[in-house]
């Protein structure tokens, strides 16, 4: 999750090390695809969960939720994420 303001302004290039991951899920890939290219011309790298049965991985009381982080970062805590929290 990200706030609408960090979308305008927290962008940075492909290769920084401060560039922050999204997690992205969802049925339908052309969905999928055009948003992970919004990110990716906001200044975000994605992280695709797969379908909208996993985006639980990123729901409050996750480890990913609400957190600053790269992409080995995000990977990290969505892997960390546990279906009972």
């Amino acid at each position: 999750m990200v706030d609408a303001a960090d979308m305008s302004g927290d962008g940075r290039p492909k290769g920084d090390p401060k560039r922050r991951a999204l997690a992205l899920a969802g049925d339908d890939p052309a969905a999928k695809k055009l948003v992970a290219g919004l990110y990716d011309e906001f200044g975000f790298d994605t992280v695709d969960l797969g379908g909208l049965d996993e985006a639980w991985r990123v729901d409050a009381g996750q480890p990913a939720f609400v957190t600053r982080q790269n992409v080995a970062e995000l990977q990290a805590n969505i892997a960390r994420a546990k279906r009972d929290a």
